[in-house]
């Protein structure tokens, strides 16, 4: 006889059991922990778009910032002609990248020790801030209002300085909580920190341009069109501070911060020196070529065209800038493909290539002013390619969260250090030659490339080839200060507040018989959000309006739609429906709460649990049960009954024939429906759930009075792992009071009886359920002579198991509880089931370990 292998028995080494060639399902649900080590996910796909989104935002508003000093000065020169020296200039350009190294290296250790929110915030305000005091400086003199903007600059730019370290911190988390964003996390690094940093450029030079055209290029409106530039840059701080007010916390910085302890940093430096070295340097080297060029485009380009207007200046400058774009989406899709290390020593080696052509052919290319242009840009594209596409990533991956704001802002420092002298000395340059522009822009260009040269050699010896799995990183950090002696307390208490975390809009797929019970559970629990529902049927838009959500005709019309954040799952749709679509979900990064039966056949069944472990989400199935007070007073009182030796169970009720009809048709056959799929498998999780695993069953099946395929009940004898020995009584075409539901009440659709459908038998006492009185002998004499008395327990005062289950599912989910009951647990269920239903056919006792695939 085959006998089923379980691939993840087989994953799981410890839980094989070998007894002559047959692998065994553990019976031991706890055993099988396949969820063990990866990390809660907090975000959504909807959270981790704005999270990616804002972020870009903010680096882009950075950006614009730096830039906007170096293309103003064009005005500023023309306004203070006699005041604004080349030192004066040096003095506010590089007041904000001052202020930047401040920020990012006072941020990295904020965002580290009171977390990624309060970093955010608090960049958010210094920002906000320094560019409102920028707009409106005045000063009694000119040299009074240099200062003042000197100041002011100083101030925005240590909140734009936090940017790096919070924004590029809480990119690598927050996209480590997805699958799909994990496997694109270059690309969308290089979106974040690349082609939102060369808009803000971009932006930098079209904002005065555009305010130039406005104001009809009069010199005495220069004034007004410098401080309307500034002011505009506080458009995109203010806008997003909401949203970091409110952003939720990642998994990674909830399991692996360390915000209690000061960590030994001598340690971190003696483990990751070589990424932290190659990221720092080339990052310095980066900035050294990239922010000149970038800072004095319009210079440039106004040298190349002597005498022109200052909108064909800022116009030139614009265009050049706009070259910075198609680098960042071919070096952000290359570093995915190829690699970080690669793809940063590509893009050096090419722009150094081509800095040098430009340097030694200078003088012929400028004589064509677009030629100059296009070269120039491409030299300035190639630049993002490389390591302006990656370099924030290989800055944040490859260090373990508990220093990541930190060993960023440092690396971030460097690089800002590297663009303050790059700024100083390119301007100088320039200014040494005095009318020949010429030569002036030849050494620039063979200057940079041949920091090029150096930056790619750097990326080669330095950057690691690939960037480590996140999770593992931080594991293997604490694993590495264990061994060091240190004890470190790791993860934020705080964070364990459901009330700080956002994550609770749920989907119901399915709105049948089992479907309105869980659609209206989800609006009774305190924090979760209906998100939409899923039917296909057509009173649907009558629901649609009752609930107040969105109603979707499928899964996939569900998943297409953008604007929907669905952070979990309910699926409540026929039991042959229930893998594929709950597959369907994991993969597209949604947790599932699945209704009972996780499967109609044990090959399926450990296909979705396949696909729970590498889906890195959570999978529970819906035995409600184990929530409701009579299942869970049960399991309180047993220990009071002694060793338990026997029980007998009963579910008989009589099932209507529009029961059966269509569209539930599946009920009549005995692969989909049937008690067996349908009851049973409730049974049998609730005597897991009191007594462990069943071992062995044995099933006569019961009369049957209708003509389907399924059957219609058995009588039923167990034997469990205990020794302990039962009987159960199952039918659906009988008329009886006695059943769960008609026990306890549960289900609104059965009217209650409160007859007893379970009793238990114990060394010390014996329990019927729901009647709840435990039989015993008290201070007597244990003998059939002495006088049994009656002891009636408690039954705890709970929510309807619907809602408790929900609660619990979150709770799963955010990393606060374990699972009741996931796949593996309620596989066990389903093997019984598939036991029962071979020994009816078979006429015999059938081991659990004997299950035929089949």
């Amino acid at each position: 006889m085959d006998t089923i292998s379980s691939p993840l028995d087989e994953t799981k080494g410890k839980d094989e059991e070998k007894n002559n060639g047959t692998t065994q399902i553990a019976p031991a649900a706890t055993d099988l922990d396949f969820e063990e080590g990866h990390a809660p996910v907090l975000y959504s796909k909807r959270s981790i778009f704005f999270m990616v989104l804002f972020s870009g935002l903010a680096i882009g508003s950075d950006a614009y910032n730096s830039a906007l000093m170096g293309q103003l000065l064009l005005l500023l020169s023309a306004l203070y002609p006699d005041t604004l020296s080349v030192a004066t200039q040096s003095q506010l350009t590089n007041a904000f990248i001052i202020g930047l190294i401040l920020g990012m290296l006072a941020f990295g250790f904020v965002s580290d020790r009171l977390g990624r929110k309060s970093g955010a915030v608090l960049t958010t305000l210094f920002l906000s801030v320094g560019i409102i005091m920028t707009a409106v400086a005045h000063g009694t003199s000119d040299k009074g209002l240099f200062w003042m903007l000197t100041v002011s600059r100083g101030i925005a730019g240590f909140g734009a300085g936090g940017e790096y370290p919070v924004s590029g911190a809480g990119t690598a988390e927050s996209t480590d909580d997805s699958p799909r964003a994990r496997r694109h996390r270059g690309f969308i690094f290089a979106m974040v920190a690349d082609v939102s940093a060369s808009l803000g450029f971009i932006f930098s030079g079209l904002v005065p341009l555009l305010l130039l055209l406005c104001f009809h290029e009069r010199e005495a409106h220069y004034e007004k069109i410098w401080r309307i530039a500034f002011a505009l840059g506080v458009i995109p701080p203010v806008s997003i501070f909401w949203f970091r007010w409110r952003m939720a916390m990642s998994s990674a910085e909830r399991r692996s911060s360390a915000r209690n302890t000061i960590l030994p940093y001598h340690l971190a430096i003696k483990r990751y020196w070589r990424p932290l070295l190659g990221s720092a340097a080339a990052w310095f080297i980066y900035n050294y070529i990239a922010y000149p060029f970038g800072l004095f485009s319009s210079s440039i380009s106004a040298s190349v065209n002597a005498g022109d207007s200052l909108v064909k200046s800022y116009g030139w400058g614009t265009l050049i800038n706009c070259f910075y774009l198609p680098g960042g989406f071919i070096g952000g899709y290359l570093s995915d493909k190829i690699g970080r290390r690669k793809t940063m020593a590509l893009g050096f080696g090419l722009q150094a290539c081509l800095g040098f052509i430009m340097g030694g052919c200078l003088e012929s290319i400028q004589k064509s002013t677009p030629l100059f242009i296009v070269l120039y840009g491409l030299f300035l594209t190639l630049g993002e390619v490389g390591p302006g596409a990656t370099i924030v990533a290989t800055s944040s991956e490859f260090v373990p969260t508990s220093i990541r704001g930190q060993m960023l802002g440092l690396c971030a420092a460097v690089s800002k250090a590297g663009a303050a002298i790059g700024t100083s000395v390119f301007k100088p340059i320039l200014a040494s030659y005095g009318d020949d522009t010429v030569r002036g822009n030849q050494a620039v260009f063979l200057i940079g490339s041949g920091f090029a040269v150096l930056g790619m050699l750097v990326a080669w010896f330095f950057i690691p080839a690939n960037p480590p799995n996140l999770v593992e990183e931080d594991e293997n950090w604490k694993i590495y200060l264990q061994d060091a002696g240190y004890e470190i307390q790791w993860g934020d208490d705080k964070a364990k507040d459901p009330k700080k975390v956002v994550f609770d809009a749920i989907a119901i797929i399915g709105q049948g018989a089992i479907g309105p019970r869980h659609t209206d559970a989800v609006l009774d629990v305190t924090g979760a959000a209906l998100a939409c529902i899923v039917d296909p049927h057509p009173d649907s838009a009558a629901k649609s309006i009752k609930y107040n959500c969105p109603i979707f005709a499928s899964v996939d019309a569900m998943l297409q739609d953008k604007d929907v954040r669905i952070d979990a799952a309910i699926v409540c749709t026929p039991n042959h429906t229930h893998v594929a679509l709950s597959q369907q979900l994991l993969l597209a990064g949604i947790h599932v709460l699945c209704e009972k039966p996780i499967c109609t056949d044990i090959p399926s069944g450990l296909s979705l649990i396949q696909t729970t472990n590498v889906s890195n989400r959570k999978l529970l199935i819906g035995h409600h049960r184990r929530f409701n007070p009579f299942a869970v007073a049960v399991k309180q009182h047993l220990p009071s009954l002694g060793r338990i030796i026997a029980i007998n169970g009963l579910w008989t009720l009589y099932k209507p024939s529009s029961y059966f009809d269509p569209p539930t048709e599946w009920r009549r056959l005995s692969s989909t429906g049937g008690p067996i799929l349908i009851n049973l498998i409730h049974e049998v999780d609730l005597l897991h759930y009191w007594y462990g695993p069943i071992t062995r069953v044995y099933a006569e099946p019961a009369p049957k009075q209708r003509s389907f395929d399924a059957e219609e009940g058995a009588a039923i004898t167990l034997r469990f792992e205990s020794g302990m020995v039962g009987t159960f009584l199952l039918c659906d075409a009988v008329v009886s009071p006695y059943s769960f539901e008609g026990g306890t009440g549960e289900n609104p659709n059965i009217p209650r009886t409160g007859k007893d459908f379970h009793r238990v038998f114990g060394t010390e006492g014996s329990l019927s359920v729901p009647d709840m009185t435990r039989w015993e002998y008290g201070d007597a004499e244990k003998s059939w002579s002495s006088e049994l008395v009656g002891v009636k327990l408690e039954v705890p005062d709970m929510k309807v198991p619907f809602v408790e289950q929900i609660e619990h599912f979150l709770r799963v989910i955010r990393g606060e509880e374990k699972a009741r009951c996931d796949g593996v647990e309620a596989l066990r269920a389903v093997v019984v089931c598939e036991a029962v239903k071979m020994s009816m056919k078979e006429r015999r006792p059938v081991e659990i370990a004997e299950i035929s695939a089949t």
